[in-house]
């Protein structure tokens, strides 16, 4: 089953042949599992940005099996995804060596043989890696075309012949078994990296491909070790530079000249498509180089992301949205060095009807499910007639409208926000009888006046807040509910207000704790809605 980039290489057999002889599904592995195998080369390749080799082997996985879904959570964080220790060290030591390469290869190497992953796993483990880095840059220079294979999957022949290719793909992939070293290893350049693999079924085809690349007639030998040599200087891989440049010694090229070339990509002794090559590939490794680097940076800028819109989601359950978005735009300082400010502002005080007989009868788990579903729905109401809640108050609802932004039309919003609070508490109350459970009541009470608006609290602990009797007086006038026998009452302020569209009941003055003159009130019946 050829690669479907192979025909890209038609002109330079040893490339075409190693896109083959070299991958993993074809005898190469014997400690390591396919399926681990696979994933690396996924890691690899995203890290790369190869979208050709990304794109083949994400098609691969869902042809064996694989839901997107479980691909994206590898791709996304493999340490979180649900895998094996083993292949999650794997994968680990995947992404280490795409983004430091030889740089980190000691360290990445000792953290896969903590992980418990044996010596002769870990070779295989280095092998997948090192071919899909290989494979990333092969495909990526001349540019294949990824689009064909990125819209595989989502052909209606291909979804339907799923588990005929995933079949047929088993019957070709096979494991490899031990294999001697082929003879004449010790003289090939680079014969030691063949060696690390003596046993293994890597070797022969490794040590195959080397000599055919050398024998190759399209560059000279001492060109390729040139080109080996700067990218050996260039990451810097020292194993690699020591054995090159042994191996071009015995091309004749002394270190002298050697260290000229490396040093200032020129000496009198190369050739002239040598002195062009050793430029080209020096722009090309500096390009790769800045890739990486560039990936990394953009990789770290996405989690900085990530984690800013979780703090910023979890900040926005613990404070208005705006005073969350004004603190990721300005910083801490720039909130709490802002003065609190005097506005008139709307409140609402909201409060459960029969919560303490519900929560004697109810198991604490029920009760709390039910609380939440009731505060959710009583939020989302008020969020959604330009509201915020400032706090929960054991079963009580604190709101306030015109407290974040200015609004002339605030008190007529808290007043459709405490109808649309009386629908959900009907939806939600068909629910809980629908279960078995007790039906819930709420009383509402608003009010409008001026306060302070602002941060308030010591350094340890500030909350964004309204302070002023304004809110007492939404608190007087919800407890008033219950002696006029109705949920929501508004008061003469938030009447004044309102425009003929509100059915409005005026009640009887009432002497509530705290305030010296009887409160009038208003029971808010609904709201008219004109017809043409």
């Amino acid at each position: 089953m050829p690669h479907p980039g192979v025909r890209y290489f038609a002109a330079v057999p040893w490339v075409a042949r190693a896109t083959i002889d070299l991958h993993t599904h074809f005898g190469m592995l014997m400690h390591l599992q396919q399926r681990t195998a696979d994933l690396i080369t996924l890691v690899v390749s995203q890290e790369n940005a190869c979208r050709f080799c990304y794109a083949a082997v994400r098609a691969a996985l869902w042809c064996q099996g694989m839901d997107k879904e479980r691909i994206q959570q590898v791709e996304q964080d493999a340490s979180r995804a649900d895998l094996a220790p083993a292949a999650r060290a794997a994968l680990e030591y995947a992404r280490a060596q795409s983004r430091s390469g030889p740089a980190g290869a000691h360290d990445a190497w000792a953290a896969l043989r903590r992980a418990g992953v044996s010596a002769a796993e870990a070779r295989e483990i280095a092998f997948t890696v090192a071919l899909t880095d290989f494979s990333n840059r092969l495909y990526t220079m001349p540019a294949v075309p990824s689009l064909p294979i990125e819209r595989m999957p989502e052909q209606w022949l291909v979804r339907l012949l799923r588990p005929l290719i995933d079949r047929i793909g088993r019957r070709h992939r096979f494991r490899g078994s031990n294999t001697p070293l082929p003879p004449g290893t010790a003289e090939l350049a680079y014969g030691r990296l063949v060696a690390a693999f003596a046993g293994s079924p890597i070797a022969p085809p490794l040590a195959r491909t080397m000599q055919d690349m050398f024998a190759s007639a399209h560059l000279s030998r001492r060109c390729k070790l040139l080109i080996f040599a700067v990218v050996s200087r260039a990451l810097p891989c020292e194993v690699c530079e020591i054995e090159v440049a042994q191996a071009l010694r015995r091309e004749g090229l002394d270190a002298a000249t050697l260290a000229r070339a490396l040093t200032h990509l020129d000496a009198p002794e190369l050739e002239p498509i040598e002195r062009l090559l050793i430029t080209l590939v020096v722009i090309t490794v500096a390009w790769l180089s800045q890739r990486r680097r560039g990936a990394g940076l953009q990789r770290q800028l996405d989690a900085a992301a990530e984690e800013l819109q979780r703090l910023q989601h979890a900040c926005a359950r613990l404070a208005p949205a705006g005073v969350v978005n004004r603190l990721v735009a300005d910083g801490v300082g720039g909130l709490t060095d802002l003065p609190a400010q005097r506005k008139v502002v709307t409140a609402l005080f909201a409060d459960l009807v029969g919560y303490t007989a519900m929560s004697e009868r109810l198991e604490p788990d029920v009760l709390a499910r039910v609380l939440n579903g009731y505060f959710q729905r009583m939020s989302n109401a008020i969020h959604e007639h330009s509201g915020h809640v400032s706090t929960f108050l054991g079963d009580g609802i604190l709101a306030y409208f015109g407290a974040l932004q200015p609004n002339p039309w605030q008190s007529a919003d808290a007043v459709r926000a405490a109808l649309a609070m009386r629908d959900a508490m009907a939806d939600y109350n068909r629910e809980l009888v629908d279960e078995g459970l007790p039906a819930l009541g709420v009383g509402i009470g608003i009010h409008r006046g001026a306060g302070l608006v602002g941060l308030i609290g010591s350094r340890e602990r500030m909350e964004y807040g309204f302070v002023g009797r304004t809110v007492n007086v939404a608190a007087r006038v919800q407890a008033l509910t219950r002696t006029h026998g109705v949920d929501i009452l508004v008061t003469e302020a938030v009447r004044a207000e309102l425009d003929t569209s509100f059915a409005l009941d005026v009640m009887p003055a009432e002497q509530v704790k705290g305030i010296a003159q009887p409160v009038v009130s208003y029971a808010v019946r609904r709201r008219i809605v004109a017809h043409a």
